[in-house]
C-alpha cells in the first residue's frame, strides 16, 4: 500500500523517511482499530535492507515497535507481531528477543501456525502451549515442513486436532484468521471448505 513498486516496503527497518512512513501508517491503523472496536493491529519486521548490520536492524525494529506500543497504550488495541519466513524476524524465538527488548505489555504474538513448519521451528501445538498468554492473533493455514506455501486445510502436515486441543486448553479467545493467500480466485469455495473443516475440530 505504501509503495506499489516494492512489496512490503517501506518497513520499520528502512532508512528515513521510509521507516517513519511505515510507523505513521501503523499508528493510523491503531487509531482506526480503536474507533472500530477492533482488538489487534498486526505487523511484522519486514526484510532487512541489503547490507544493513544486524545490530542496526534490531535497533530500528525495537525503536519502531516501542513507539507504536506507546501510541497504542490505553486504547484497548494490542500490537500483534508476526514472525514471517524470509523477513528479519522469522521465528517465534525471534519474537521472544524482540519482546524482551521492547518490554511493553501492549506487544503480543500474532502466530501463523503454518510458519512453524515452514521455518522448521517445531510443532504448532507446542508453541501455542508455550505462548498461550502472549498470543493475540492465530492465523490458520496448512503447510508442509521446510516450505513457505499456504495450503488448504488437510493438504499439509499441521496436526489440526492436536492444535485445536492446545488452543482450547490455552484459554485463547481471540480471532481465528484463515490465511489462504493463493486461493483468492476461488474465495467463496475456499471459505466454504475452510469453515467446514474448522467447525469439525475441538476448539
Amino acid at each position: 500500500m505504501l509503495d506499489p513498486a516494492r512489496k512490503h516496503r517501506p518497513t520499520l527497518l528502512d532508512d528515513e523517511p521510509g521507516a517513519s512512513r511505515r510507523l505513521d501508517f501503523l499508528k493510523r491503523c491503531v487509531d482506526l482499530a480503536a474507533a472500530l472496536g477492533a482488538r489487534v493491529v498486526s505487523t511484522w519486521s519486514g526484510a532487512a535492507p541489503a547490507g544493513a548490520p544486524p545490530p542496526r536492524v534490531t535497533e530500528r525494529l525495537v525503536a519502531g515497535l516501542s513507539s507504536l506500543c506507546a501510541h497504542a497504550k490505553g486504547s484497548g488495541v494490542r500490537i500483534g507481531f508476526e514472525p514471517e519466513p524470509g523477513m528479519a524476524v522469522e521465528t517465534v524465538a525471534g519474537f521472544e528477543r524482540v519482546r524482551d527488548a521492547v518490554r511493553s505489555p501492549v506487544l503480543g504474538l500474532a502466530f501463523d501456525v503454518g510458519h512453524a513448519l515452514a521455518t522448521g521451528e517445531g510443532d504448532p501445538a507446542a508453541i501455542v502451549r508455550r505462548h498461550a498468554k502472549e498470543i493475540v492473533v492465530l492465523q490458520l493455514d496448512d503447510h508442509v515442513r521446510g516450505r513457505h506455501d499456504h495450503k488448504m486445510f488437510g493438504e499439509g502436515e499441521v496436526d489440526w486436532p492436536a492444535l485445536a486441543t492446545a488452543v482450547r486448553a490455552s484459554g485463547y479467545d481471540g480471532p481465528l484468521e484463515v490465511e489462504l493467500s493463493r486461493h483468492s480466485s476461488e474465495a467463496p469455495e475456499a471459505a466454504r471448505r475452510s469453515i467446514e473443516f474448522l467447525r469439525a475440530l475441538p476448539w
